[in-house]
């Protein structure tokens, strides 16, 4: 049942504009977080320790708030890779802006090494 769930929510988010394939990856997220107890515990112990390590005792409102969101967030990642998994080389380069790439190519040129850095956003 969860595979044929996951088949039909995959060919909505491929046919659906993104910011509604995000609205349902958020819902159907929301929807996990209020009936997966166990998991919705997992994340809330897992972010206690996050704010222990920071030296912060959050409250438990706070802990539900981060909680959902991490939820959430989840379902717009899914969104993402459900619809870009088959993205061509060409769907990339319309999507990401690459800059300084004739800084890497005289690198690339010369014989010294070079450490690449990305951001992440999202």
């Amino acid at each position: 049942m969860i595979y044929w769930f996951y088949r039909g929510v995959a060919f909505l988010v491929r046919l659906l504009p993104l910011p509604v394939a995000y609205w349902l990856g958020l819902r159907i997220c929301d929807l996990f977080y209020f009936l997966n107890r166990r998991g919705r515990e997992a994340v809330r112990d897992n972010l206690r320790i996050v704010f222990a390590h920071q030296g912060l005792v959050p409250s438990n409102h706070l802990l539900g708030g981060c909680a959902r969101k991490t939820f959430q967030y989840f379902g717009k990642y899914l969104a993402d890779f459900i619809r870009y998994r088959k993205l061509t080389p060409e769907g990339v380069r319309e999507r990401v802006s690459i800059q300084g790439l004739e800084q890497l190519d005289a690198i690339r040129a010369s014989t010294r090494g070079a450490i690449l850095l990305t951001a992440h956003f999202g």
